[in-house]
């Protein structure tokens, strides 16, 4: 099992995001350093953005869920990661992603699956190994553990210890 980092942008400083990405680099456990997609605040009211930053028309992949999308996953992605409340709704994902890349005759093991598993805000762990060593027994490639915001370097040493024996 592998490992990255996920950092959202909202409410803290690009050098707060830094900071944790460098610390991560130093890591060897940490093989990236992922962001979120929202550059906006998801908890304001209101946000207007800014001229420079005004969205592009969005692109989508279908819109019928695990049929559609995974069908395209399984005939062009490297990479799948998915959005699962559980290893188990996870499972059934991978195993309707499986049939999709059968019928294409693809190796589903050639696509990395990836899931997202978040760290408690008062950065109790246990629960975050717990996660991580369940999705790692229904076979996820890759774990993306989300920081809390203003995550504090010093706290992925300690992070990369506890998921050191799942590697």
């Amino acid at each position: 099992m592998r490992f990255a980092i996920k950092t959202r942008p909202e409410h803290q400083t690009w050098e707060e995001l830094r900071d944790a990405w460098i610390a991560a680099d130093e890591i060897p456990l940490f093989e990236s350093a992922w962001n979120w997609d929202h550059f906006y605040p998801l908890t304001e009211a209101r946000c207007e953005p800014k001229p420079v930053q005004q969205p592009h028309p969005p692109v989508t992949i279908g819109g019928r869920g695990k049929k559609r999308t995974l069908r395209t996953v399984a005939r062009w992605a490297q990479q799948w990661n998915a959005i699962a409340e559980s290893p188990e709704q996870w499972l059934e994902l991978k195993e309707v992603l499986t049939g999709h890349c059968a019928a294409i005759g693809r190796d589903v093991n050639e696509i990395t699956c990836s899931v997202n598993v978040r760290i408690e805000p008062e950065g109790n762990l246990e629960p975050l190994v717990a996660a991580v060593a369940a999705y790692r027994e229904v076979g996820v490639d890759l774990i993306i553990v989300s920081l809390p915001l203003h995550p504090n370097p010093d706290s992925l040493k300690p992070l990369a210890e506890a998921l050191g024996p799942l590697a």
